[in-house]
């Protein structure tokens, strides 16, 4: 299974690596939609769940990088 057949629309991710004026804050963000570009990569479009006004696309392998993102579990 690709990395991108694994990312659904309301799945959650926790950015890895943030700091917040030196604290340990991550962002939570979700997932709004995924697609395939006419470059034939996957994207998913990204959510903040703090700030709906923040959004960002990535590439599923982007989104699927553990050093970057690690999923929410459902039940947080």
């Amino acid at each position: 299974m690709s990395d991108f057949a694994k990312i659904k629309a309301g799945q959650r991710y926790v950015e890895m690596g943030n700091s917040y004026f030196g604290r340990g804050y991550r962002s939570i963000w979700a997932v709004a939609d995924t697609y395939r570009a006419g470059d034939g990569v996957m994207y998913a479009h990204l959510v903040s769940e703090k700030d709906r006004h923040r959004k960002k696309t990535l590439s599923a392998a982007a989104l699927a990088d553990t050093g970057r993102f690690r999923p929410v579990a459902t039940d947080e």
